[in-house]
């Protein structure tokens, strides 16, 4: 038995409404996946863009502390006079009393910020004070993959900071 509508089969319109069917329902998944896709990508740019103000804020404040400590008047002639004395002997720079007192007016400090220590650091990218003395008189660990920064820092004079 043959159904027909105006000399048509039912399967010819069957088949028309499957075809248009498979068609809206591509175009219906294709739509959805896009608003997905815009979806994930607008919370993924908020995320990166929320972390990237973070981190610049952080770095403001260490730069903050980092610039407070460098204009403290003691720590620039402790600075000042160790970089004198690191052109004499190393062993003048060891045992200068300036390193015992920037370790005392520092340590509060760092501690309080959790840092595990602190570096100056003269022209030559030679440690002249730090926490320790076994850091005393040799180069810099960051001085080779900073040395454009550092010489940036000396030229214009700014403290220059570094992720702990």
């Amino acid at each position: 038995m043959r159904i027909s509508l105006q000399g048509k089969s039912i399967y010819t319109y069957l088949a028309g409404a499957l075809l248009v069917l498979a068609v809206c329902s591509t175009v219906l998944i294709s739509w959805n996946n896009s608003a997905e896709e815009n979806s994930a990508s607008r919370v993924i740019h908020m995320i990166l863009h929320t972390s990237h103000q973070s981190v610049s804020r952080w770095e403001e404040r260490q730069r903050e502390i980092v610039e407070t400590w460098a204009l403290m008047p003691e720590i620039r002639h402790a600075a000042t006079e160790l970089a004198r004395a690191s052109h004499g002997s190393v062993q003048a720079l060891f045992s200068h009393p300036l390193q015992d007192q920037l370790r005392g007016w520092l340590e509060p400090y760092y501690r309080s910020q959790g840092y595990l220590g602190y570096f100056i650091v003269n022209r030559d990218y030679l440690n002249i004070a730090s926490m320790r003395n076994e850091n005393l008189a040799r180069k810099n660990l960051l001085a080779p993959s900073l040395e454009t920064y550092l010489a940036d820092a000396f030229r214009t004079g700014q403290s220059f900071v570094t992720v702990p």
